[in-house]
């Protein structure tokens, strides 16, 4: 009789426990189920990035970002391809912390005060007909070359400021 019931008592424990593994595994995957639901993934024209330190600059702000799951920067495209969690971040958030960067987002100017901050490398040169930054369209501005921009070369240090 009393193996009977130590026999009973470990059956009811295993099957508590399974029954508390697959409870908690379902909650786990509806968890996950429910995040993928607000998974948004958009394309972020970035007109001023100019070299590989724009590029690797840009992956660490965005990808910083709470709520940001992916970012794909294509110097040759000069955009961004992110995908983020709209119920932590919004493409206003993110426009809003490449521009604070120093670099235009989508129809946001770069702020500039963090452009000025940007190494030489990564500046961009006034055309004839632009009046400095209030006015500043990035798509008709071209890489500053007064510098050798070796700094730009991936894998060096900019010494330009």
């Amino acid at each position: 009789m009393l193996n009977k019931m130590k026999s009973m008592q470990s059956r009811t424990k295993l099957l508590l426990s399974i029954a508390v593994v697959l409870i908690v595994t379902s909650f786990a995957s509806l968890a996950l189920t429910y995040s993928g639901n607000n998974a948004k993934t958009e394309t972020v024209k970035l007109s001023s990035i100019v070299c590989d330190q724009c590029v690797d600059r840009l992956n660490k702000v965005i990808g910083s970002i709470d709520g940001v799951s992916n970012v794909d920067i294509s110097l040759t495209e000069k955009q961004a391809v992110v995908t983020f969690d709209e119920s932590k971040t919004s493409l206003d958030k993110i426009e809003n912390a490449i521009t604070s960067a120093g670099y235009s987002a989508n129809d946001k100017l770069a702020d500039k005060d963090a452009f000025a901050k940007l190494p030489a490398c990564c500046k961009i040169k006034e055309q004839s007909g632009c009046k400095g930054m209030d006015n500043m369209n990035m798509d008709n501005m071209n890489m500053n070359d007064s510098e050798d921009h070796s700094c730009c070369n991936k894998g060096s240090k900019c010494t330009g400021k």
